[in-house]
């Protein structure tokens, strides 16, 4: 169930006190529970930790304070955040995207920040209007696969390995540090759909020449599904079961999540999966709200 801080009197009293110092005890005790208990129901009852949640809406706070004409260092302030540079990477951080990208989006701050969702399978869903990306990746080869096929194979780099990038190769594509996204494409230079894995990277690098062997993606801005699995990528090869909880997310995805909730999705968009930090996230295309 969607949580609404307008309607939901624990997130309209965290809303209250964002802009100041209260700790967890704080909140705790004005619902009459000891921290440790607090933590443990809030996690339980809204799909994420007390302090990510705090986090997420300090920082939603400090796009509306700059949007209204506030300072970076007055918002970063406002929000206990230690200053620019803290806020700016935690919201990178947090949300894949700068905050001058969120700025220069529109409402696509609006769109990007709902309260987390929480199922009985542990997902995270929000509906975001994302930026164009680009990605460089090198196909993979893992035999044919039909289409019903490929929920089981999403995910495949993980229990495998990830396809190497020379420190050269990533300098000149301009590959931004821990941002991989993986998908099914089919090369106009190639015969078959092919599972397509490598990093984020530079807009002006992808446009440019590439090494032998890498492929060029642009995935326009678009509005999107995102779910997000609860557990933390680690090191490629060394978490099967991560890989598992990905294919256990597409199968929900597509066998559960669309019907119910009616989802008009994009047939023409990209669908592709994105490990940043240290999240796994799946993107879906949607139509636009009116189309």
């Amino acid at each position: 169930m969607r949580k609404d801080p307008t309607q939901d009197s624990v997130l309209q009293y965290i809303d209250s006190i964002l802009d100041t110092d209260a700790d967890t005890g704080q909140i705790a005790r004005q619902f009459g529970f000891s921290p440790d208990h607090f933590r443990h129901r809030f996690s339980v009852d809204y799909g994420i930790s007390l302090a990510a949640y705090v986090r997420r809406r300090r920082l939603t706070r400090a796009v509306r304070e700059l949007r209204d004409g506030s300072t970076a260092e007055d918002a970063a302030h406002k929000y206990q955040f230690s200053g620019v540079a803290s806020m700016s990477k935690a919201f990178r951080k947090e949300f894949g995207c700068s905050m001058k990208q969120a700025l220069t989006e529109g409402d696509f701050a609006g769109q990007t920040f709902p309260c987390p969702e929480y199922d009985r399978e542990q997902v995270l869903v929000s509906i975001a209007e994302i930026p164009e990306l680009y990605m460089v990746g090198r196909p993979v080869e893992i035999g044919g696969a039909e289409a019903s096929e490929r929920l089981d194979r999403a995910a495949w780099w993980i229990d495998h390995s990830l396809p190497e990038f020379s420190e050269e190769e990533k300098q000149q594509i301009g590959a931004y540090q821990r941002d991989v996204i993986a998908m099914w494409y089919h090369p106009e230079e190639l015969p078959e759909i092919v599972y397509l894995v490598g990093p984020v990277v530079q807009p002006r690098r992808a446009a440019g020449p590439l090494p032998e062997g890498l492929i060029a993606v642009h995935i326009p801005k678009q509005r999107y599904a995102v779910f997000q699995v609860r557990r933390r990528v680690k090191a490629p090869g060394r978490q099967p079961e991560m890989a598992e909880d990905i294919r256990h997310l597409c199968r929900y995805i597509f066998w559960e999540w669309v019907p119910e909730h009616h989802a008009e999705t994009d047939k023409w968009g990209f669908t592709f999966e994105r490990y940043h930090e240290s999240k796994a996230m799946i993107y879906l295309p949607l139509l636009p709200e009116n189309g």
